[in-house]
Parts: C-alpha cells; sequence; structure tokens
C-alpha cells in the first residue's frame, strides 16, 4: 500500500506530478504525449526505441537506454510514480522502492488471466472470444498488483496477434488517458486481483507442436494456431506456423484462411490432403473441413510456385497428420534464441584475401547435384580437436589479417527430437574477435572458449530469419564460406553435400591428425588460392608449440624448408629492379586507392606504399 504522509498532488496545489518511464514502441510514444499534455514532470525515459529517443530530444526530456542503471540515475531525484508502458525488463524491487507512491505497469491481458508475456497470442490460440488489457500496480511478483484500469476488446474471427496487439494498444491509451486523471485528482480506485482463474503464460512458453500444423485438427484449431502467430512486420519471440510435407520438408505459413462451405468435399479423402493449389496457397483437408494457406520456404524465402511439385505441394498430395513434437526437450535451445539473434545481426563471414566469391558460380552453375571436392591435409598429432579447430580460428585470423574471425560450426543437435530436426539449422554462426598483438598461446585460449561458448547454445530455428524484421534477408545461399567441425565417424556424403550446396563454400572437418577439405566445385568458382593458404595450416600448428608467448602478428606461417627455397638469391640485386619500381609507380598512378599490401597489422593501398617506398628510399640516401 502507498505510504501515508505524502504532500498533497491533485490539480489544486499547483504542484506537478513526477514521473520515470520505462518501455517501448509507439504505444509508450503516445503515452509520454498524454503525460505532457497533462503536464507531468517526467524526470528520465528508458527506452531502446529510436522514436522515442528522438521525442525526448526534440522536447528536452533526459533519456537512457532501457538497461541502464535505473537505482543510480534516479537515486537523487523524487518521484511520484514509476510507469512501465510495454517494458520487457523486470523490475527489482529496489526500483519499485524508488517512486514515493507506486509502480505501474500496462499489461495486454484481463488479468489474472494471461499473466507473463505474448498474451494476446495465447488467448487467439485457446479460442477466447473476448480479451482485454490492465493498468496494475507492480509488486514483486509478476503481473499480481492492485487493478488501476480495466478494458475489454472483443476477438473477431479474422483477428491476427498484429490486430489483437493493435487493438490492446488502443485500449491501453484510452484508458490511460482515465488514469492520468485519477492520479491528478487522487482518485485511483484499487481493485485486488482475483485468486480464481488465473492464468500464466512464461518467456520461453512455446507453441504447440512448435507451431507446426497437424491436419487431423479442426478447421478452427489451425487457424487459430495459424493466426496467434501471425505478427506482420514486428519482432516475434514466439514462433511461426508451419507444415510438413511429404518429402519430409517443412514450409513456414505467411498467411491463413478457413475454407468456405465444404459439403462438396469427399468423405473418403483423408485429412491432410491438399485439395486446391493456387498461385502460393494450397487448401488443405482437415479434421471438419478444409484451410487454406500461403507457403514461404523455412527461412522466410520465396517458395517458386514452379516448384511445387517437387516439394510435394501438389493437389491430392497429403500433408503431415498425427504429428506430436515433445517441446520440453528443446525449451534450453529457445532460452538462446536472442544469442544467436545477435550473432546473425553481425555475421560478416570472413574470406580469404583475393577469395573469388560465388555470384559468378551461382549464376552459371543451375544444378542440385554439388560436385565435391575432397583432399586432406596432414597435422601434428593433437590430442583435442578443440584445441586444434581454436588453432585454425586463430591462423584464420593471422591470414586474413582480421581481428574479427566469422565462421560457421557445425550445430549441436543431440537435444533435438528426430522428427523436429529439420526446422533447426545445421550450421550456426560463430564469431571470435582476436588481437594480433597477444601472445599466440592467449590467442589460441580464448577462440577455445569462443567455441565452446557458441556450441553450448546449440543451435537455433530456421525461421528466426523470418520472425525478426531486421533478418530478413540477411539468410543467403550460401550462409557461410567457411565451416568447421569435427570430423564425422560415418562416410555420410550425402549430409556433407547439403552442407555444402546450402550451407557454406568450404568445409574443413578435423581430427586428430588431419584435416579433410570439402567443396562444391563450380564453374567460375577457383579454389586454388584457398588450398595454397590452408596447406601453412600445419607449420602454424608448429609455431604455436614452439613459441606459445610470441604475439600472433609475428608467429611464422613458414618452415625453414620454405624460406631457404623461396628466398634464396631473393636480396641479390636483380637487373629488373628498376622495372619493378617502374610498375609500382605506375599502378599508383592507376589505382591509388586499391590495396596493394596487406599483412597481420598493415594494410597499405599502392599510393601508400609507394610513399613508403619513396621514405624507404631517402633514409637509404641518407645514411649513404
Amino acid at each position: 500500500m502507498p505510504p501515508t504522509n505524502l504532500p498533497d498532488i491533485n490539480r489544486t496545489t499547483g504542484r506537478r506530478i513526477t514521473c520515470a518511464v520505462i518501455g517501448e514502441g509507439n504505444i509508450l510514444l503516445n503515452c509520454l504525449k498524454k503525460l505532457k499534455e497533462a503536464n507531468f514532470d517526467i524526470t528520465h525515459v528508458f527506452t531502446n526505441t529510436s522514436a522515442v529517443e528522438l521525442y525526448c530530444d526534440e522536447i528536452s526530456l533526459l533519456h537512457s537506454r532501457r538497461n541502464a542503471n535505473i537505482e543510480d540515475i534516479l537515486k537523487e531525484r523524487e518521484i511520484d510514480y514509476f510507469l512501465s508502458i510495454s517494458n520487457p525488463r523486470i523490475l527489482l524491487e529496489s526500483v519499485l522502492a524508488i517512486p514515493r507512491r507506486f509502480a505501474i505497469n500496462y499489461h495486454d491481458s484481463p488479468l489474472p488471466s494471461y499473466a507473463g508475456v505474448q498474451a494476446t497470442s495465447w488467448a487467439i490460440l485457446n479460442g477466447e472470444k473476448e480479451h482485454g488489457i490492465s493498468w496494475h500496480v507492480v509488486e514483486a511478483g509478476i503481473d499480481t498488483g492492485d487493478i488501476l484500469q480495466f478494458r475489454t476488446v472483443s476477438i473477431q474471427k479474422e483477428d491476427s496477434a498484429l490486430s489483437l496487439n493493435l487493438k490492446c494498444q488502443e485500449a491501453a491509451l484510452n484508458s490511460f488517458t482515465t488514469l492520468i486523471k485519477d492520479l491528478q485528482n487522487q482518485n485511483v480506485k484499487r481493485k485486488v486481483q482475483s485468486k480464481l482463474g488465473r492464468s500464466y503464460y512464461g518467456l520461453y512458453a512455446i507453441p504447440p507442436n512448435l507451431g507446426i500444423l497437424s491436419f487431423e485438427k479442426s478447421t478452427s484449431e489451425l487457424y487459430n494456431l495459424a493466426r496467434a502467430l501471425e505478427f506482420g512486420n514486428h519482432d516475434n519471440a514466439l514462433g511461426s506456423p508451419k507444415i510438413l510435407s511429404n518429402t519430409g520438408e517443412f514450409f513456414l505459413v505467411t498467411n491463413s484462411l478457413e475454407g468456405s462451405s465444404d459439403t462438396s468435399i469427399d468423405r473418403n479423402v483423408l485429412t491432410g490432403t491438399i485439395l486446391e493449389v493456387l498461385d502460393d496457397s494450397v487448401r488443405v483437408k482437415t479434421g471438419d473441413g478444409s484451410l487454406w494457406i500461403s507457403l514461404a520456404q523455412s527461412d522466410g524465402g520465396h517458395l517458386s510456385t514452379f516448384n511445387f511439385k517437387k516439394h510435394g505441394l501438389a493437389e491430392g498430395k497429403r500433408l503431415a497428420t498425427q504429428f506430436a513434437a515433445d517441446t520440453s526437450e528443446v525449451v534450453d535451445i529457445r532460452k538462446k534464441e536472442n544469442f544467436w539473434r545477435r550473432k546473425l545481426a553481425k555475421y560478416d563471414p570472413t574470406v580469404f584475401f583475393r577469395q573469388r566469391m560465388n555470384v559468378v558460380a551461382g549464376i552459371i552453375d543451375v544444378s542440385d547435384e554439388p560436385n565435391i571436392e575432397t583432399t586432406e591435409i596432414a597435422l601434428p598429432n593433437y590430442q583435442n580437436i578443440y584445441d586444434i579447430e581454436a588453432s585454425f580460428v586463430s591462423f584464420l585470423g593471422r591470414t586474413c589479417c582480421t581481428s574479427s574471425v566469422n565462421v560457421g560450426i557445425l550445430a549441436n543437435k543431440k537435444d533435438v527430437p528426430e522428427n523436429i530436426n529439420g526446422i533447426y539449422v545445421d550450421v550456426c554462426p560463430t564469431i571470435i574477435e582476436i588481437d594480433m598483438n597477444e601472445t599466440v598461446g592467449k590467442v589460441v585460449e580464448k577462440c577455445k572458449q569462443g567455441l565452446w561458448k557458441h556450441r553450448e547454445a546449440k543451435t537455433f530455428l530456421v525461421d528466426v530469419f523470418y520472425r525478426y524484421p531486421e533478418l530478413r534477408g540477411r539468410k543467403q545461399t550460401p550462409h557461410h564460406n567457411i565451416v568447421i567441425g569435427e570430423a564425422f565417424t560415418s562416410n555420410n556424403k550425402r549430409m556433407y553435400a547439403q552442407l555444402l550446396l546450402h550451407e557454406c563454400n568450404i568445409l574443413l572437418l578435423f581430427s586428430r591428425d588431419k584435416v579433410q577439405v570439402l567443396y562444391n566445385k563450380r564453374p567460375g568458382q577457383d579454389f586454388r588460392h584457398i588450398m595454397d593458404v590452408l596447406k601453412h595450416f600445419p607449420t602454424f600448428m608448429t609455431s604455436i608449440e614452439n613459441s606459445k608467448n610470441t604475439p600472433l602478428s609475428k608467429v611464422t606461417l613458414l618452415s625453414n624448408f620454405e624460406i631457404e627455397r623461396l628466398y634464396k638469391g631473393q636480396f641479390e640485386r636483380q637487373e629488373n629492379d628498376t622495372q619493378l619500381f617502374d610498375e609500382v609507380e605506375k599502378k599508383a598512378l592507376s589505382f591509388d586507392t586499391k590495396t596493394a599490401l596487406m599483412t597481420s597489422m598493415t594494410c597499405l593501398s599502392y599510393a601508400e606504399m609507394l610513399d613508403c617506398i619513396y621514405q624507404f628510399s631517402n633514409i637509404l640516401e641518407a645514411s649513404a
């Protein structure tokens, strides 16, 4: 309960009500505008929404990122209320103790029903006809405090999670106006939440079957599941609806519509049978009627209708029925989705210097069958495969002259049930930061820890590329340049082929004494330069063993034999030295900004290299 003997803060005294606000999105922006119109004194705003930050700058409101230290920022300020509006951050009790009155939260459900997150989706999925919103006092428990304002919202048959969210926001804004007046007039009526009818859906709750439609169910059940997972162009942390074809492939459902009167459907037609195909949509027989669904690739990419038959999406073909997925097995994987989301947003595959990317090859080669080339490179015998992989990541940083190595690793899918294996990626992005000035021993150890951290995160759903707008369009084929992993115990060439064709340009499989290099040989793609670089990896490994305290940038990549063979007699003056200088000078005039020389520590254009030559020449002349 609020403390007594507080100063009068009603409108008649002329004293402004003070508040701090945390949250995200358009609803936060509109609530801030209402607070300003009502002459509230907004002391600070905590948000990551750029439009809200811009508004704060325009009207000179102090603001910080949502994850800022709230206690430190507000410790010297007196605030009456702390408002949480569309805020995913859990507020600690130390934060709840800051306001002199109490903290207030907006929740998009008719509390005590649907406490937690994604309330609108769960309401649709459960077939509710009516929903609601609540403004309530924040307590230590999640969504348990007294109700201050409440509005009901109807759920129409055509509503999706997106449209119901918009309805809830409209109801929230209308009721917020009333709440502001109640606060100003000290007329707040607190209603204790009923202990009956409470339901709760946690942050990592997973929709039935991970959203995979099983067509023995009724049309309404399937339609509710599909529209409950439709978020439009907004972040969707819950999941997406999918179907499983008779070819064993999963496809996304991007839209759905209940079939019209289905009295004409033959009773002998089995559930899951495709009744019609129209453009990118199919009509499917359900347990009691039919359902229209529009389809896309599992990563959200366009699904060509030309290939529908190839994927088992033709009239008369049957989609999955009696499908059941054990979602309890993948909760831990779900918890790591934000980790992978952040990695994917930054992932930029590392390439070897002067490597030809697969643009031309992709245009020329239209074959689905990979032309696999394989070679092996002998390595010094190591006891631990992870040490070899960490050494290789360090080697990539050294040879590619980059402080950020971005490679793919084979996903850890051992906990994924076999029948849903296909909706999780086979290769995960890894980003390892490298300091060329650190000793190679420390660099290798950090690479080992980084690889371990990524492997502990296991894998993620392919549909993240569709569910998060900032990732849409980032899934390319291939998505990776280099993929590393432990050699397979079985010689499954088909698995190799799929990885090569769909996920990467080059695959390196390590064992204790060798690395197997596999790539898909395509027209217009040249791997000779890559192989020339990779053959120096064994020497690099030997150098690490002999010089762990040497900076990475100074670790040799050449054996003594190679140095003697390559540089014997190279320091004797040659007759064509002048011609060589003339050629460099010519290049500098024609391609002044293009890269001429790159090392682990330096990158010089032709113009910069020529300038260094001049400086060195001047030094030699002065010393002579």
